[in-house]
């Protein structure tokens, strides 16, 4: 073990910033999307014990909010038990693409480590481990698959799938279309005589494990129970397959998905590496001209499925998505960072300048993970201010009109975390009683609200707890017994204006405040009854 550790000591440096990176939002209540999946992981494990309470929002996400379920069942309300799953699950999984780099670059353990770090210290993946959500898992599991069958290890293969099959819709697909990609390009393709060949398809024996029982699972559920087998925001299973048939390169929410995907924090920069590449070789392979001798630098057979695995990937994850949350993107994100590395050896024949590129992309992305400074980002999408800092609209830009300027739409590094921390700062600058009153703009979404610690403010899941009592504009102004005194919390990613001026008809602001931490400004207002 520790001969491993020596040879490979470069695979924990992205791992060791990985944790020093989220550590400290380790005990950050989770907030939108989030805070709706940490509430259904309460719900399944604070009562009688219910299989179905696992598949939230009608997702069949039984295996992964069971594997979680269990640091409820240790300590029940613990944001800080999730979390620590949830980072040791990520830090598992880029031991596992440091793994997977090397198989497909076997000759240098610095460049691997380098993309590993891209892949690590991506903002998205970055900022999601630490805000509970199902697509973690479908990342973390894609990537743990790809090792499993790059280095034939058969029983994490199949474990791998049931976790992807079982997290989420996507995974399904994932799953599927990565197995039947493999056997392709490594069992049927494989060298040796018929009888060996045949011998290496026994493994599809234990890989359609998996998907057959998910198939089984979505035919209970739809035709003896009678219930939607998929999330409950989704139309019909035939809708689905027609938008994935259905291929508009022209539609702008799609460009502008290709945009985050490949543009947005700085992704701009290695996916030019990589069109380079794409172009270069196509004109040599048009010209008939020699390419570079890279059969001891790269797996060939492992870049193809790389390769095939991204097309389709990209395809099977951009398609037919109502909301357009970065988040849905990260598989394809942790394949583009392999795609980068196989343009660098095509292109750049010296290691220490392939090395030098690439940490210049990894300083980018680091960059990327505190702060929306990247000037191509910010011409594509636009900018709303949070205090003295600013942040990309996204939903504008993908027309998601449900979240003013974005909420998980925004959740495309930390920097959305300060909004959960602010928000405690101001319950501890208001100091609610199970009286108070804090309306809110109705787009403002879930998280804010709920129940906080007496003494502290901190929101918590937990006894004892106050629950002021949280209501968007509209709802409030219906009341029909109107309070003295309400707070109004002023969230900058949507726009307050208006709910501001009606509350001001009835009641005149005296008193407003900013709470602040590190330039980001959360500001709330104090409004008392007009008396006549």
């Amino acid at each position: 073990m520790m001969a491993l550790l020596r040879k490979h000591w470069l695979a924990l440096l992205p791992v060791a910033t990985f944790v020093a990176v989220t550590a400290p939002f380790m005990t950050t209540p989770p907030i939108w999307d989030g805070y709706q999946y940490f509430s259904c992981l309460l719900n399944a494990t604070g009562g009688r014990f219910v299989m179905e309470k696992f598949l939230c929002y009608g997702h069949p996400s039984l295996l992964y909010m069971m594997l979680f379920g269990t640091t409820q069942y240790l300590a029940y309300g613990s944001v800080a038990a999730v979390n620590v799953l949830s980072i040791a699950l990520g830090a598992g999984s880029i031991l596992a693409f440091y793994a997977c780099t090397l198989f497909l670059f076997p000759r240098s353990r610095a460049l691997a480590a380098l993309i590993t770090a891209l892949y690590a210290l991506h903002p998205v993946f970055v900022g999601n481990v630490v805000n509970f959500n199902a697509d973690m898992g479908i990342v973390i599991f894609f990537i743990f698959l790809l090792w499993a069958l790059l280095y034939d290890v058969t029983w994490a293969a199949v474990l791998s799938g049931f976790f992807l099959c079982f997290t989420k819709e996507t995974g399904v697909a994932l799953y599927v279309m990565t197995v039947v990609a493999y056997v392709l390009l490594f069992i049927t393709r494989g060298e040796g005589t018929l009888r060996q060949r045949l011998n290496r398809l026994r493994i599809l024996i234990f890989l359609v494990f998996p998907a057959l029982e998910f198939f089984l699972y979505f035919f209970f559920r739809a035709g003896v129970q009678n219930t939607s087998p998929m999330w409950i925001g989704a139309t019909s299973t035939r809708e689905i397959v027609a938008g994935l048939l259905d291929i508009n390169v022209a539609d702008a929410r799609w460009l502008m998905t290709l945009a985050e995907i490949f543009l947005m924090n700085f992704a701009w920069i290695p996916s030019a590496i990589v069109l380079t590449a794409a172009s270069v070789y196509l004109l040599r392979f048009a010209f008939r001209l020699s390419h570079p001798p890279l059969t001891t630098l790269v797996h060939g057979k492992g870049m193809l499925l790389v390769i095939v695995l991204a097309v389709f990937g990209l395809h099977l994850l951009t398609t037919f998505n109502l909301y357009h949350n970065p988040r849905y993107w990260m598989p394809v994100f942790s394949l583009n960072a392999l795609l980068f590395a196989a343009a660098l050896h095509y292109l750049v024949p010296r290691e220490t300048v392939r090395i030098a590129v690439a940490s210049g992309v990894v300083a980018f992305s680091v960059l990327a993970i505190f702060r929306s400074v990247d000037p191509v980002s910010r011409a594509l999408f636009g900018m709303f201010p949070f205090g003295s800092h600013a942040l990309y609209a996204l939903a504008p830009a993908t027309r998601d009109h449900c979240c003013g300027y974005g909420r998980d739409q925004i959740v495309y590094n930390l920097e959305y975390m300060r909004l959960a921390v602010l928000q405690d700062y101001a319950h501890r600058r208001i100091q609610p009683t199970g009286n108070s009153i804090i309306v809110i703009h109705p787009n403002a979404g879930l998280g804010f609200g709920g129940a906080v610690d007496p003494v502290s403010f901190r929101r918590v899941f937990a006894s004892p707890w106050i629950k002021p009592l949280y209501m968007n504009t509209p709802t409030f102004l219906a009341l029909r017994v109107l309070p003295e005194t309400i707070f109004f919390i002023e969230y900058p990613y949507v726009n307050n204006a208006g709910g501001i001026a009606a509350l001001r008809k009835i009641y005149p602001s005296t008193h407003e405040w900013d709470v602040r931490s590190g330039g980001y400004t959360l500001k709330v207002l104090e409004m008392s009854r007009r008396r006549k």
